[in-house]
């Protein structure tokens, strides 16, 4: 119900700010310009937590366990685009297929390390509002009015993040859906080097819960600790700039049995520093 009401809500500003200065010229010219801008724009990025990363190991009940997934080469990324006069409204889905790579030993005390991998596709969404109100010479004159965070389900998925809670600084964020759209100047806005406290609650497979996210100056991995129902843990952002967190969880049995398919649920949410 919730995306519904996001998306009635985002045809209305479309309806709203529309106003027709071209009617049906030159639209192949500003699907073209929006698309640029997409591909540009700090605030859509939705790939950032795929390879390798500064990251300790995670340990399972039975085994040590290293993983990383790939740089993605095969990305497909698929913009759909409606224009109202100067405004446009866009569905972005990105669908990455990869492989997750699983260091491990078989058991307690064994040291040679084998790697398992894991084929996987995942499919990536969110959505964002344009408007076309400032110089001709910057994509046409368009620019990013209105965005939501991503959402990335699996193919196989039983996992699934039901909230978020960030708090810092006395502030709280409760996010339930991370289609929700908002306006640029909403967007999680942070001080350099803030401290956030990640509280993210789930669905009752058991699983693990990564936070990706910047840490000591880089691009940084980490397990959150499960307790009183949910899964906690804490992070520092960037010293500025346009910058995401992703909430990457991931059934217990992706990372423990080489058997199990890849299944996976992540929430990537946009924050700027300033």
């Amino acid at each position: 119900m919730k995306r519904v009401l996001a998306l009635t809500v985002l045809i209305s500003l479309v309806a709203f700010f529309g106003c027709g200065k071209e009617g049906v010229e030159g639209v192949d010219q500003d699907r073209a310009a929006i698309e640029s801008l997409v591909e540009s724009s700090p605030y859509l990025g939705s790939t950032e937590h795929y390879g390798e990363e500064d990251t300790t190991g995670t340990k399972g009940e039975v085994l040590p366990v290293f993983w990383w997934r790939g740089h993605p080469t095969n990305i497909e990324r698929n913009v759909y685009i409606s224009i109202v006069g100067d405004s446009a409204f866009a569905e972005i889905n990105t669908t990455v297929y990869d492989t997750l790579h699983i260091i491990a030993v078989d058991s307690v005390g064994d040291t040679t390390l084998q790697e398992y991998t894991k084929y996987f596709i995942d499919h990536g969404k969110r959505y964002a509002v344009f408007k076309r109100d400032t110089t001709a010479d910057y994509h046409r004159g368009w620019r990013l009015y209105a965005l939501s965070g991503v959402e990335v389900i699996s193919d196989t998925n039983t996992v699934e993040i039901d909230s978020v809670k960030i708090e810092w600084d006395g502030n709280v964020e409760m996010i339930t859906d991370p289609l929700e759209i908002q306006t640029r100047d909403k967007v999680l806005t942070v001080s350099p080097n803030e401290e956030l406290i990640i509280t993210v609650y789930t669905n009752d497979v058991p699983a693990f819960v990564f936070l990706h996210t910047w840490r000591w100056n880089r691009p940084h991995r980490w397990r959150l600790q499960y307790g009183n129902n949910a899964f906690h843990g804490w992070c520092l952002c960037a010293p500025g700039g346009v910058h995401h967190i992703a909430i990457d969880m991931m059934a217990r049995t992706t990372l423990l049995d080489t058997e199990y398919p890849y299944d996976s649920n992540a929430w990537i949410i946009p924050y700027r520093v300033k």
